[in-house]
């Protein structure tokens, strides 16, 4: 963080990565195919889906929108 250089692997990429980790665990746990639209970052045409992305925020680490 200090020498502001790139770090050997890019947060994009893990980013990506974990997103398609979660979306395999929710569409086992649904028991259905699911199609995931990375532009939006969410499931098309599926609210409960797209349920198990909102979690319950602790008092005091609000995250404000």
């Amino acid at each position: 963080l200090k020498s502001r250089k790139k770090p050997i692997s890019e947060v994009e990429s893990h980013h990506r990565m974990l997103s398609v980790c979660h979306g395999a665990n929710i569409a086992m746990r649904l028991g259905r195919k699911l199609t995931f639209d990375s532009r939006t970052e969410s499931f098309v045409g599926d609210k409960q889906a797209n349920s198990f992305f909102v979690l319950e925020q602790h008092n005091g680490y609000e995250i404000k929108v």
